[in-house]
């Protein structure tokens, strides 16, 4: 066997070199088709299907605030205190440990000036309990994170390479984070993600003996794992009924209780949906690849049938061909195989980039060509050396010697069937292809309809720049009301800036108000509880923004009560037959505000309807604590977003770090970005799912007309003498070219059927993805059905119009 194997690959190797053409266009044709599968697969299997890389990660749970709003309840995350962990940590029956961590953002003095980083504060028993130890140094101990205790810090594999400059003294090296020094204890592994992938610190905190600046703090949100032999549901269960109680055990006033949530799993039904349709696609492309070069491969087994045949005459057996077939095919499959890793490799970079953070950053393991990638890999390559070697390696072992030895045979069963398998194989790929087809159609209706959407304001040379203002530096808010003063002043005067305001974007919603709602046209009344988004702004920001002020007035300097401005969409729903301005509202326990203004909805280009855009506008000085941010705070160092129009927003966005530094080189200058950039991020998930599709699409059509083209020009090489019979019998050559053509599109068009009727199954998995589009779409499909029927008759005409050329007197006498 050993002498047999070592016969075949000899012979297998010197077969391919004999046809260097035919051998690098099945490579490459398997190399993208499994490259591509490989690398989608990673970010699938790292998001949605790999267990949590953590010790007893199946026991382990994320612990949210349970609220309730009217008949609805909300899990929100960041609601508790370390009194609530503390009871919570008394419920042994449910969890065997309680840890927290509460995401902050921490202004890092570097080498190259202040800047801030996302880290997070933790419980000293957190990493003890995910089981993941430090790459250098050691994780935190009891006593760590105390009043009165060394401040520590733990660093990311990131942040010590980039930051640190990948410094082999780290341990016991002092930093200064929020202008107090840290020492240095540990550097996690470069694969580690919790919370997410964003945080590059982690600072300690005794939950049992909390800093008296943080006890009464309710920032932070539970990690626990589940006491054996307890269950996810009954833990859960038992939460939600005891949650209220032990709220008010903790101080509170039994308002919230808690739920549980699966660690690592990702609760966007849309993006998981949108990978899962990803998946699907690169396994149809897959597919296709395979039915395309089985084509190549059967195409080489009928061009080689009278080589074969002679070797069976000289005593080769039906074994002996099959054998020497398969070993040319796993050959090839090897070299895909190889091909493939490095297209996965080249891809995995390109594609984690281009997928939007929303499907990547909660991700607790690394996206990476991982052993069970590799396997997949494998298994891929398993698929295709079956799928296209198997029907070559039959077809080649029952090849008819007489029949092919006979230089002027006619036809031969052994080339009807092969024709049979071939047709089958193109019409598999067409309707393959129509399926891809079709979903790139809607997905490009549902972009369409997505960027049509009236978004409330005016995006055109509309950009916007963070910055942090640390203490002490700007340790009073009178002190940073008159830098933001000067710095907005400093950037009116650039060339081509043509409005200046200050105040957040709306539809980033960085602060939500929570609570009941009462009016004051219904005294007594209040509302259930009700989430409200809040944008702080400044005298001027409607107008600079670009948002239309429906009635009433805008903010003045000179506030003398508390006010707001409500959106058109909240005026509605609390007003209906009544005008707003002049309405009084309270949200829970803070002060009444009076309404002065409505402006109109700001909603991002967003497929969830549950995203209406802002609901209420503050003051800037007057939101304090009646407002809660929804990003990671700092100790020392206050936000603010400054917006700016420009007519070229290029040249103006590289001088406005300048401009702000020029008032003040203290503040931190973070990222400037443009409006319509920040809208497009909503549609992002839509977005790449319609380019990603798109180019699966094309590929497959692509190698469906391949598949189509090479089947017809078999077919007019096989039938040359009936071609030629029929032209000396007075056929025309338009009535050939009609053979061939029909031919070809019949094979399209049984295709197109079976994939339509494929498509309107398959793409009602997509529903959610659409926006205002029905799977079913008439347009969609009137679309793709012209596409591939124009698609096959560009393919089917090179071979009809080969047909159409032939000379019957030459054909004849050959």
């Amino acid at each position: 066997m050993i002498a047999k194997l070592r016969h075949d690959l000899r012979f297998a190797a010197r077969s391919l070199r004999a046809s260097p053409g035919y051998t690098l266009l099945v490579m490459i044709t398997l190399a993208v088709g499994i490259g591509v599968n490989t690398t989608v697969f990673s970010v699938l299997d790292s998001i949605l299907f790999r267990p949590v890389p953590y010790a007893d990660g199946e026991r382990l749970a994320s612990m949210w605030a349970q609220l309730k709003q009217g008949k609805q309840t909300m899990a929100v995350g960041g609601l508790f205190n370390p009194a609530l962990i503390g009871e919570w940590r008394k419920q042994t029956d449910l969890y065997e440990r309680v840890e927290a961590h509460e995401p902050r953002s921490f202004v890092f003095e570097g080498d190259t000036g202040p800047e801030i980083v996302a880290g997070a504060t933790v419980s000293v028993g957190l990493f003890p309990m995910l089981g993941v130890r430090p790459a250098i140094g050691r994780w935190f101990i009891e006593g760590d994170g105390r009043d009165g205790s060394e401040r520590l810090a733990i660093v990311s594999g990131t942040f010590w390479r980039q930051q640190l400059h990948g410094d082999p003294q780290v341990i016991g090296r002092r930093i200064v984070l929020d202008g107090q020094r840290h020492e240095i204890v540990g550097v996690m592994p470069a694969s580690f993600r919790y919370p997410d992938e964003r945080l590059r610190i982690w600072t300690p905190i005794d939950v049992d003996h909390p800093p008296a600046s943080a006890a009464g703090q309710s920032r932070l949100t539970a990690t626990v794992r589940l006491a054996p032999p307890a269950s996810f549901d009954r833990v859960n269960e038992q939460a939600q009924a005891r949650g209220a109680e032990i709220h008010r055990l903790s101080g509170g006033d039994g308002s919230q209780s808690a739920t549980l949530m699966h660690l690592g799993r990702l609760y966007d039904e849309r993006t998981e949906r949108s990978l899962l349709v990803l998946g699907g696609a690169v396994a149809f492309l897959l597919l296709i690849v395979c039915a395309n070069v089985a084509n190549l491969t059967l195409s080489r087994s009928l061009a080689r049938r009278r080589d074969l045949a002679v070797r069976t005459a000289l005593g080769a057996t039906r074994s002996d061909l099959t054998r020497e077939s398969l070993v040319e095919y796993v050959l090839l499959g090897l070299a895909g195989a190889a091909g493939g890793f490095v297209v996965a490799r080249l891809a995995l970079g390109a594609v984690t980039s281009v997928l939007p953070a929303t499907m990547t950053e909660e991700s607790l393991n690394v996206i990476d060509l991982d052993l069970r990638t590799m396997a997949f890999l494998g298994a891929a390559t398993l698929l295709t050396v079956l799928v296209c070697g198997v029907p070559a390696a039959w077809t080649s072992s029952r090849t008819a010697v007489a029949d092919a030895l006979r230089n002027d045979s006619r036809t031969s069963s052994g080339s009807a069937r092969a024709n049979r398998v071939r047709g089958g194989l193109v019409i598999l790929e067409v309707a393959l292809s129509i399926v891809l087809l079709v979903g790139a159609a809607l997905m490009t209706r549902t972009l369409l309809r997505l960027q049509a959407i009236d978004t409330g304001l005016d995006p055109n040379g509309l950009m916007t720049i963070e910055l942090a203002l640390p203490a002490p530096a700007f340790s009073s808010a009178a002190i940073r009301e008159a830098f933001v003063r000067d710095a907005v002043s400093s950037i009116r005067r650039l060339d081509g800036v043509s409005a200046v305001a200050a105040g957040a974007m709306p539809f980033r919603e960085n602060r939500v108000t929570f609570g009941e709602l009462e009016l004051s046209d219904r005294p007594g009344e209040r509302t259930p509880q009700q989430l409200a988004s809040v944008a702080d702004v400044w005298p001027g920001y409607l107008a600079a923004a670009g948002i239309r002020l429906i009635d009433g007035r805008d903010f003045r300097d000179d506030e003398s009560e508390t006010v707001a401005i409500v959106s058109e969409k909240f005026a509605k729903k609390h007003w209906p037959s009544a005008t707003a301005v002049g309405q009084r509202f309270q949200f829970g326990k803070s002060a009444w505000r009076t309404v002065v203004g409505v402006a109109a909805d700001v909603r991002p280009m967003t497929d969830s309807s549950a995203r209406g855009g802002t609901s209420l506008y503050y003051p800037y000085n007057q939101v304090a604590d009646t407002a809660t941010a929804t990003r990671p705070t700092s100790t020392i160092a206050a936000h603010q977003t400054i917006i700016v129009r420009a007519s070229q927003p290029g040249e103006v966005a590289a001088a406005l770090g300048k401009a702000v530094h020029a008032v003040d080189s203290r503040a931190i200058v973070g990222r400037t970005t443009l409006v319509a950039h920040q809208l497009a991020d909503a549609i992002a998930r839509p977005r790449i799912v319609f380019v990603m599709l798109s180019i699966f699409a094309g590929v497959g059509l692509l190698l469906a007309g391949a598949g189509l083209y090479g089947v017809l020009s078999h077919l007019v090489a096989q039938r040359r003498r009936e071609i030629g019979i029929r032209l000396a019998l007075g056929a025309t050559k338009r009535e050939i070219g009609r053979l061939v053509m029909g031919r070809g599109m019949v094979l399209s068009a049984i295709g197109l059927t079976i994939g339509l009727a494929a498509s309107f199954w398959l793409v009602r998995l997509m529903r959610t993805l659409l926006y205002e589009v029905e799977p079913t779409d008439p347009a969609s499909i009137v679309i793709v059905s012209a596409v591939l029927l124009a698609a096959a008759a560009t393919a089917a005409w090179r071979p009809a119009q080969r047909a159409m050329r032939l000379d019957p007197v030459t054909l004849l006498r050959d």
